[in-house]
């Protein structure tokens, strides 16, 4: 594809190269060997990978992935070796790991293995060795292999990622310092570069893997179920029964697209419901992907809408071709179990249990003090208070008569004018009573009638 790539360079009449080889990933020409290496789709490393593409191995097959590319020498001599990875972007290079493994194939049988930094220098070209010998006609190889002790930023598996190398011929000799003509070992073929991508290997690789372990060990482990639904278009001679036996077949690929995109360390798909029609000119048609899946430990925040739906067609062009995804919905978010440790689970029922605390002692409250509220204005109402007819002593009228109202003293005089007259039994008023005797007739049943008849004062009180 790109074989314009390899620059076999220009040989002088002394036979000396003056241009480097370069080895690119996409050149098949170079392209020695590749297990568990797939071409790259995650944009932000897209966007200053060598000729915009690279390979990588989807965060999984640690141990088992590799790349070999193979380099025929124009010249016999000493070459300095470049590697090329992307990663100007944080949101790439978070995901590469500082101890991606590199072996070289150089001399005649002699093999060198250095430790490269994919993790920082994204975008450029980064000396690895400034001397290998390399003889025309021999084969030298350079394999990048990922392995299980990788570290990244983000923590978990990281993208080994594999992309461009360059090869400089140097002089006819690496005996001027640079580098032992001879076989060199890893360390000492390490200590040598001045890059400070390349480390030794052994050592480091222990601490590596002991610190994966105990990031593993301390890491809480959480499951969380969502859906997603995919609006897909079929090409030609693609129905959804056959897509669907596909997308099963190949969950992997799209269980690490989740993973990767939503933010969490791991994805797995459980199941995937496809719905579907044929459109009017019988030779495409349309289908609806529920695909319900479960993810465990959140690292780190999702990709943007538009990316993500770029990564899942970069997985539909490589598991079915034909088919365009057209719409990608939100990710429905169903539930979310904590096995492990504390989580966001956990703190938001704790919020959730206080506010329901602080809701309860509110309306405690609140019903403690209209009970007593209730109590005091109750016991209010209970107490007598005295009215005016209490105050007042009724009794009858034995002492001073005044116009028919017995008034005990002067002072009870001036008081009972304040207040209403004697009355006797009868209804009639003292005005409207026949006089006690007019005619001499009625005095002595009149008499009577008032002796019977018995006066009553009202006496105020002091």
């Amino acid at each position: 594809m790109f074989a314009a790539n390899v620059l076999l360079g220009v040989v002088t009449a002394s036979n000396v190269p003056t241009e480097p080889v370069v080895l690119d990933n996409m050149d098949s020409t170079v392209v020695k060997d590749m297990k568990n290496a797939f071409a790259g789709s995650y944009q932000p490393c897209m966007e200053d990978a060598y000729q915009g593409q690279f390979h990588h191995d989807w965060a999984r097959n640690k141990g088992s992935a590799l790349f070999t590319y193979k380099f025929m020498p124009p010249a016999d001599g000493c070459y300095s070796v470049e590697e090329y990875h992307p990663g100007k972007n944080p949101s790439c290079s978070r995901y590469l790991p500082t101890n991606a493994h590199l072996d070289i194939d150089y001399c005649k049988g002699k093999s060198a293995a250095f430790e490269v930094n994919q993790a920082t220098k994204g975008g450029q070209w980064n000396q690895i060795v400034s001397g290998l010998m390399f003889y025309k006609g021999i084969e030298g190889r350079l394999t990048m292999k990922n392995h299980q002790g990788e570290v990244c930023g983000m923590g978990g598996d990281c993208f080994w990622i594999a992309d461009a190398f360059r090869l400089t011929y140097k002089g006819p000799s690496c005996n001027d310092g640079t580098m032992p003509s001879g076989g060199a070992s890893a360390e000492s073929a390490t200590t040598t570069g001045d890059n400070e991508a390349v480390r030794p290997s052994q050592k480091e690789s222990e601490q590596v893997q002991a610190t994966a372990a105990n990031v593993a060990t301390e890491s809480a482990v959480m499951q969380e179920t969502a859906t997603v639904t995919l609006r897909l278009s079929l090409g030609e001679d693609l129905d959804k029964d056959g897509v669907t036996l596909k997308i099963q077949e190949h969950k992997p690929h799209l269980e690490k697209t989740l993973a990767v995109h939503l933010g969490y360390k791991s994805a797995s798909i459980v199941e995937v419901t496809a719905s579907g029609r044929r459109l009017l000119d019988d030779r495409s048609s349309q289908m609806s992907l529920l695909v319900r899946f479960s993810v465990q430990e959140k690292l780190r925040t999702p990709s943007s809408q538009e990316t993500f739906q770029q990564a899942l067609q970069s997985d539909f062009n490589n598991i079915v071709p034909g088919v365009t995804i057209e719409a990608v919905s939100n990710v429905e978010w169903l539930n979310s179990v904590s096995k492990e440790g504390t989580t966001d689970n956990d703190s938001d029922s704790t919020t959730m249990h206080l506010v329901l605390a602080l809701v309860c002692g509110m309306l405690v409250f609140i019903g403690v003090g209209s009970f007593c509220l209730w109590r005091c204005l109750s016991s209010r109402r209970k107490t007598k208070i005295p009215t005016d007819s209490e105050r007042s002593v009724v009794k009858p009228c034995e002492e001073t008569i005044i116009e028919g109202k017995n008034v005990v003293s002067d002072k009870d005089l001036e008081k009972a004018e304040k207040f209403d007259y004697c009355d006797t039994g009868s209804t009639g008023t003292p005005s409207s009573e026949p006089p006690a005797s007019l005619d001499g007739i009625n005095s002595e049943t009149n008499s009577m009638m008032d002796e019977d008849v018995p006066t009553v004062c009202v006496v105020p009180t002091a």
